[in-house]
């Protein structure tokens, strides 16, 4: 059986096929317009990275400080500024470096703050997470939805270019970022 359409419904076919093939192209703009400011904002925050020496940094002498990653029987010494974040890990702890490498060290996260990082630069924004503060950008939930990010959390987030987000709690930003903007916290550790 071959039904034919009235020319109303036609029109109503050609219509709504149109409707369709405009909302696609208006999610496809807004996606790559999405794409655009996020590449723009990373390579913004590239530019003020390189330009910007952070005061901590500049003190502690990162090109020469290096500290040993006890694990496995042995210890690794690793630059200072390759450390990206420290996290947690079913009673260990994983230091995150530059390059996506990793190394485990048989310590907890509490111990790894109290005996290797103490001092250092290096800031507890989650009890699963220490991050080196001078290579993390924090942004307040609000600044963190303007940016685009999905999820800040309730306290915020701090970004690193390489390696994402992570959201920080309460009591991380409160240690790390006491009045809530970027730059004006002072870190303990």
């Amino acid at each position: 059986m071959n039904r034919q359409l009235s020319p109303f419904g036609k029109r109503s076919l050609i219509v709504l096929t149109v409707l369709a093939f405009g909302t696609y192209l208006l999610f496809f703009a807004n996606l790559l317009s999405s794409w655009f400011a996020l590449n723009e904002e990373v390579t913004t925050l590239r530019a003020q990275l390189a330009q910007q020496q952070s005061p901590l940094a500049a003190t502690l002498n990162y090109d020469q400080l290096t500290i040993c990653i006890p694990g496995s029987g042995d210890k690794h010494p690793v630059p200072l500024r390759e450390i990206v974040f420290v996290a947690a890990h079913n009673g260990q702890t994983v230091f995150h470096l530059t390059n996506n490498r990793q190394k485990f060290c048989a310590y907890g996260i509490d111990r790894v703050e109290r005996e290797l990082l103490a001092g250092k630069g290096f800031c507890r924004v989650h009890r699963k997470y220490l991050i080196n503060t001078p290579q993390y950008r924090y942004y307040t939930p609000r600044e963190a939805k303007r940016k685009g990010y999905p999820d800040p959390g309730k306290w915020g987030i701090v970004v690193n270019i390489e390696y994402g987000y992570i959201k920080i709690s309460e009591q991380g930003r409160n240690r790390c970022y006491p009045k809530g903007r970027p730059g004006e916290g002072q870190c303990e550790g």
